[in-house]
């Protein structure tokens, strides 16, 4: 199910908007100012983020410059009553997917959000990116802001279960059964070594590996 972040100043629009929205069966959250948008848009894994450009404390047009600069990737979608050709070329470079000119018909924002998710899972489904590392599911390359770093079959097969499941604690007993198969009943200490050695391969990467006492380890951004 896809979880949208609403962000519109009129209460009426904001709350029919997210009416159909659910109705659709999207996961819906609202806010009606720019203030702490871009700390909720960074913070929470939303799949999709409508942002009106007129906004109280922040406009959109900075919301979407500034999470962008924050190597946010997921489609957001610039709402206007702007219809200038110069508006519109503005709210695309500063790193907007799309822009709807009000008023709108909800159908057609629906149409556009579902068209933007398609093509956004698409052309994700063989990437995973956690912080400045990337990997590419199709042809099993890890990189680090471009550079490609070295990694045996398991050292791969370990990072990418941690990069499907980031800042959450994956136990050993998984990480076995999922890595050497369900039948290994050798030595626990074995996942240690490999995210030892994991650790060590990705030590100039903002990312790094925290132990959890009595589970495993999870995958974290350094210093948090």
């Amino acid at each position: 199910m896809n979880n949208i972040l609403l962000i519109e100043d009129d209460m009426s629009i904001n709350k029919i908007l997210a009416y159909e929205l659910r109705k659709k069966g999207y996961l819906v959250d609202s806010l009606y100012d720019g203030k702490e948008a871009v700390s909720k848009i960074l913070e929470n894994d939303y799949d999709l983020v409508l942002i009106d450009w007129m906004l109280p404390y922040k406009d959109g047009v900075s919301i979407i410059k500034e999470v962008r600069q924050n190597d946010y990737v997921k489609p957001l979608i610039l709402l206007t009553a702007r219809s200038e050709q110069e508006d519109i070329i503005k709210g695309l470079e500063a790193g907007a997917d799309d822009y709807l000119t009000k008023p709108f018909q909800s159908a057609v924002l629906i149409a556009r959000i579902e068209a933007h998710l398609r093509r956004h899972h698409k052309h994700f489904l063989d990437e995973i990116k956690f912080e400045d590392v990337m990997m590419n599911t199709k042809n099993r390359e890890v990189t680090i802001d471009d550079h490609v770093i070295v990694l045996t079959k398991v050292e791969y097969d370990l990072l990418k279960m941690f990069m499907e499941h980031p800042k959450e604690a994956v136990s050993r007993e998984t990480l076995l059964q999922s890595i050497w198969g369900f039948q290994y009943d050798g030595d626990t200490r074995i996942v240690d070594v490999h995210v030892f050695k994991l650790k060590g391969k990705l030590k100039e990467s903002r990312v790094s590996f925290k132990s959890v006492r009595g589970v495993g380890y999870k995958l974290v951004k350094k210093d948090d």
